[in-house]
């Protein structure tokens, strides 16, 4: 068995249903990106808000970032946000070892099987930023910025050539 090209802790946060999680970890696996299941996390009241009906994603990675493990990726089915964004896929120290996604928007209008290549793109996008990537001019690379579900799919799943030469040199 070959040794897989990364390993990720997941942090589920409460709400997030257990079938999307281990449809994550069967995507990542493929990738060859071994990640196991840390205990659930409760979501912080304070990270809510009201006016906005979402859920502070830099409030949810300060949790991320408490988790033990040396790359952390929260995963929540709430819908997020940061400061200056209508909405957000998912927020990373970049680089760092905490990452957390949301799974909110990810399934609308669709089936299982974009929903779970939309998942995994966003997953290893914000794996890519706790390496130290940045956005990715390429559309096709999963480093692209996502702005709309549009953007999700038509990035692919893995970092084009230069980001992978980016993430060999570390």
């Amino acid at each position: 068995m070959s040794k897989p090209l990364a390993e990720v802790q997941i942090l589920p946060f409460e709400g997030t249903p257990q079938r999307d999680l281990e449809a994550l970890i069967e995507e990542l696996a493929l990738l060859g990106i071994q990640a196991t299941m840390l205990p659930k996390a409760s979501i912080v009241a304070p990270s809510y808000n009201q006016q906005r009906r979402q859920y502070n994603a830099e409030i949810l990675l300060d949790r991320v970032r408490l988790a033990p493990g040396h790359c952390v990726l929260g995963v929540t089915s709430r819908d997020l946000y940061v400061e200056g964004l209508n909405f957000a896929f998912g927020l990373a120290d970049s680089p760092g070892k905490a990452a957390v996604i949301s799974l909110h928007r990810l399934g609308a209008g669709t089936d299982e099987a974009t929903f779970r290549a939309r998942m995994v793109k966003e997953a290893v996008h914000e794996l890519g930023h706790t390496r130290g990537l940045g956005h990715c001019a390429d559309a096709g690379c999963v480093m692209a910025f996502s702005n709309s579900l549009a953007d999700t799919d038509r990035k692919g799943k893995e970092f084009c050539s230069r980001c992978a030469c980016k993430l060999r040199g570390h």
